[in-house]
């Protein structure tokens, strides 16, 4: 039971992740990603030198404010919805907060810390991993 307007962020939210998700799987099946693919906007280091690198970053902040904004709207709708689960959305808050702390304190992005984690399980004593120009995963332009 949330409101009108966080049922909608929740669903844009879900289109949103699911399209991620299907982008990051065909960028990691080609082993590349073009200029404007998902895992090239997911990169984890940030340019601000260029017109076009500091619109990139302008996207990435408002996919990112969207999606902080859905998590906060579903955690203010069910705490004053269901007062009795109000701890247990403080808690989920918690988690996510944490999960930022690691993001920021890393430097990495969630799906950086994904793809590195499963490599780990997938291929334990690996660590050769193969990465374009200055340290960017690969992109078709190089």
């Amino acid at each position: 039971h949330v409101s009108p307007s966080t049922r909608i962020m929740i669903s844009v939210s879900c289109i949103y992740h699911w399209a991620k998700i299907a982008l990051v799987s065909m960028d990691a099946s080609n082993k590349c990603s073009p200029r404007l693919g998902i895992m090239s906007l997911l990169i984890d280091h940030w340019c601000l030198d260029t017109l076009f690198d500091r619109l990139v970053t302008a996207k990435r902040v408002l996919l990112q404010g969207l999606d902080t904004a859905t998590h906060l709207g579903i955690l203010v709708d069910v705490g004053s919805t269901y007062p009795s689960l109000a701890p247990t959305a403080v808690c989920v808050a918690v988690v996510w907060s944490v999960h930022t702390a690691m993001c920021q304190v890393t430097g990495k992005s969630t799906a950086t810390l994904f793809v590195e984690a499963f490599k780990s399980i997938l291929h334990p004593g690996n660590t050769h991993h193969p990465k374009g120009s200055k340290g960017f995963p690969k992109t078709i332009d190089e």
